[in-house]
């Protein structure tokens, strides 16, 4: 982000009317209001003496890794379906990978009771046919036990998994 540049165009802005005075006073009130709103008008310098080596220290450094090994991120919504309909009966979520996905169960669990099966475990197209005709909703999910985030990078599904996917 180059603040210098950002600061001339909107200066540029307002000089040539493309944003009026007006706009540019509800833009400031709205930021002055945001930084107020989280104490940002009771500065308070902080000591900067050891500051490295308290932002770095071993506690940290394992909530990274708890956090990293986590974190949720969504790759694909077809279709629209979040935020999901709770009103529908049946969702079921299919996990991938080589790790339980406990608290991903968990947190889906929290608005509607969802449940859970590892690919593993289906184990033919009988299995997968009778569980698609059963369930109004799949979340399909991925879940790779590492003890860092690189830890997984290479890795892959294994073949069974990879033909139930497919099929999905």
């Amino acid at each position: 982000m180059d603040v210098k540049q950002g600061i001339k165009s909107i200066k540029d802005a307002f000089v040539n009317g493309i944003i009026s005075e007006k706009r540019l006073s509800e833009s400031v009130k709205k930021i002055l209001k945001a930084k107020y709103k989280v104490g940002l008008n009771n500065y308070t310098p902080i000591e900067i003496n050891n500051l490295i080596s308290d932002l770095n220290n071993e506690n940290f450094s394992n909530l990274s890794n708890k956090l990293a090994e986590n974190i949720s991120t969504l790759i694909k919504n077809d279709n629209n379906v979040l935020p999901i309909d709770l009103d529908q009966k049946n969702i079921l979520n299919i996990q991938f990978g080589n790790d339980e996905g406990k608290e991903f169960s968990c947190f889906l669990n929290k608005y509607k009771k969802v449940k859970s099966i590892r690919a593993d475990q289906i184990n033919n197209k009988n299995t997968l046919n009778k569980l698609i005709k059963e369930n109004d909703l799949f979340i399909v999910s991925i879940h790779m036990k590492s003890n860092t985030p690189w830890d997984n990078i290479g890795k892959n599904l294994n073949y069974n998994q990879i033909e139930i996917f497919n099929s999905l």
